[in-house]
């Protein structure tokens, strides 16, 4: 995930100042939901060849696979953390709409610390 900062954290948090140990422990919430999100559920098409003719480039990518399965493909994933992350993703919700649905309410409590930090610092 930390290759994906700009697309995936900073899309979704911005960059917002947040200085409370409360702000601290929802944002450690919201990352624990998005970590799951998008591994389980964000296909990803990754660049398997890329041709160039001139100006012209082309390329040519995967059949979208999510992070998950695509290391579970290639095998570098033990049973355990197989079981681990099975686990972690069936304990938060059963399916990837209710789990978008548990972020987005995790995400609005923490824009709500954010706004009380603007507001105090106004006052």
């Amino acid at each position: 995930m930390e290759q994906k900062n700009g697309s995936v954290v900073r899309q979704l948090i911005g960059y917002d100042r947040y200085v409370s140990s409360t702000a601290l422990s929802q944002m450690q919430r919201v990352y624990e939901l998005v970590r799951l999100y998008v591994n389980a559920y964000q296909p990803v098409m990754k660049l398997i060849h890329k041709e160039r003719q001139g100006a012209k480039v082309t390329k040519r990518y995967d059949v979208p696979t999510t992070p998950y399965r695509r290391a579970l493909k290639a095998g570098v994933v033990s049973s355990e953390a197989q079981i681990i992350f099975a686990s972690q993703l069936a304990s938060v919700a059963p399916g990837p709409l209710s789990l978008r649905r548990k972020l987005d309410r995790a995400l609005d409590k923490l824009w709500v610390l954010s706004s009380e930090v603007c507001a105090a610092q106004l006052a």
